[in-house]
């Protein structure tokens, strides 16, 4: 399996439905280092994992693993549609995504968020 690839393909899972790496380790039952890791390239999943991927997000095992781009009948893969040339995300999901996680924290949480966000503006 080509490490970017499954990068690749993995991360179009996540914005598909949504999911942040650490849900996904949490889900999964590993260390978010771990799943970071697999984006890093350091590292590769086990088959096991990428069946339980592939299982969670209703998706085949081959398409995972890039042995195929059809995921199902009705759709097939291309990487362009999903994020562009480059590994960042636009603008506008990237706001949505901010505020979609500082909302799952605790008020003291989303301030020191604040203090943070501040202390980087200087």
């Amino acid at each position: 399996m080509e490490s970017q690839v499954f990068k690749d393909r993995l991360s179009y899972l996540l914005y598909k439905y949504s999911v942040n790496k650490s849900e996904l380790a949490r889900k999964l039952g590993l260390a978010v280092s771990t799943v970071h890791r697999w984006f890093n390239e350091d590292r590769t999943p086990t088959y096991d994992t990428i069946q339980k991927l592939a299982d969670m997000f209703d998706v085949p095992v081959e398409w995972l693993a890039g042995k195929t781009d059809v995921i199902d009948q009705d759709e097939v893969f291309d990487p362009s549609t999903m994020l562009g040339d480059s590994d960042t995300i636009k603008e506008d999901e990237l706001d949505e995504e901010l505020v979609r996680l500082i909302r799952g924290l605790s008020p003291a949480q989303q301030q020191r968020v604040r203090d943070f966000l501040a202390g980087l503006r200087g």
